[in-house]
């Protein structure tokens, strides 16, 4: 799982605007604004709408197919 360790967006997109813009109309489009999150579940969190990807679930699947 470590190449998943690190990921986050760029700091300009860090603000009040950028996280609502992300919800209105990139989110939906299936474009996040994923930070990475460690903790009993290692997973990818998008601060503009909450979406939560979890990488251990990913790599499961990618190791079955």
């Amino acid at each position: 799982m470590s190449k998943y360790n690190g990921i986050t967006y760029s700091k300009f997109l860090q603000n009040r605007f950028f996280r609502w813009f992300f919800k209105k109309y990139r989110c939906k489009k299936g474009i996040h604004l994923l930070d990475e999150c460690l903790s009993d579940e290692h997973y990818l969190y998008c601060d503009a709408c909450g979406l939560i990807i979890y990488i251990e679930k990913i790599e499961k699947e990618m190791n079955i197919g």
